[in-house]
């Protein structure tokens, strides 16, 4: 399959994973009852999706294995976001585009001559630093925790992982997409028995509608993994930062300040400049 399809389905998982946080963030919960709504979300979208493209329904040890990472990375995240704040949790997290890019190129070896690893590592940097910029933009001044950077370093490190058991279990996207669903679920599920607590409006809408927008990005953005590679594929795909700025920016009103319009601009440019050093990367 051609490059440019790899590109193409990382478009829509960008515009989606980008997304997927407006209707969560009108969620007014507990950590574990909002992830499992968005994790039943996730799982009834892929079991959806598997029915009506005939993928057959089996259960795989490498796609449970890829959902639990994911989910655990999840929880730890909006731990972090509750511990300190989105703006300071978010540039940490995002440790996970050098996390990936790692795997891909020392595990992988996805990239192989020395100009294309120079040139993804610059991609994948310039995103990274681009994402820096844009989790740094805030109005609050939320107080660091030790407890706080933490769940966001190691959130970092499971996020960047994700995509090593795609590629060790040699199956299609379409295969792993619903055995993931099935990990996510079920990891979900445990981790809200753990810490049962319903609020009085369930808000099953906001938290399912979360899910299917997640599930979708997911979806193409397995597909962008197995064509462009996970040391490729991971640093493209988290673009989603920067829609995710818009969002804030034009439906959220969160940044109305000219100096903070500016430094999304700045942070834009960067990341569009490391998209494209990550597109010349190819493989030889």
């Amino acid at each position: 399959m051609s490059e440019l399809m790899g590109f193409l389905y990382a478009i829509v998982s960008i515009v989606m994973w980008g997304s997927y946080l407006v209707p969560f963030k009108k969620i007014k919960s507990d950590v574990s009852y909002s992830q499992f709504l968005m994790c039943l979300g996730v799982s009834i979208t892929a079991f959806t999706v598997s029915i009506l493209i005939g993928t057959p329904l089996n259960i795989g040890i490498w796609g449970i294995i890829g959902g639990i990472i994911w989910t655990i990375g999840n929880y730890l995240s909006l731990l972090a976001v509750k511990e300190i704040g989105i703006s300071r949790a978010f540039p940490l997290w995002a440790i996970n585009l050098l996390v990936a890019f790692a795997w891909g190129v020392l595990f992988f070896k996805e990239l192989t001559s020395s100009m294309t690893i120079i040139l993804g590592l610059i991609g994948t940097v310039c995103i990274f630093i681009g994402c820096f910029i844009i989790g740094r933009i805030r109005k609050s001044k939320e107080k660091p925790t030790i407890r706080g950077v933490m769940f966001a370093l190691t959130a970092g490190l499971f996020f960047g992982s994700g995509g090593y058991p795609l590629l060790i279990s040699n199956l299609g996207a379409k295969q792993f997409y619903f055995q993931m669903s099935v990990g996510i679920l079920i990891t979900s599920f445990i981790l809200f028995l753990l810490k049962v607590r319903i609020p009085k409006k369930p808000q099953l809408l906001e938290g399912l509608s979360s899910g299917l927008m997640w599930s979708i990005a997911n979806f193409f953005a397995l597909h962008t993994f197995l064509i462009l590679g996970i040391s490729r594929g991971v640093p493209i795909t988290q673009i989603c930062a920067l829609v995710g700025a818009l969002w804030g920016i034009f439906y959220f009103k969160e940044f109305t300040k000219r100096k903070q319009v500016i430094r999304i601009i700045m942070s834009a440019i960067i990341i569009i400049i490391g998209a494209f050093f990550i597109g010349f990367a190819r493989p030889q």
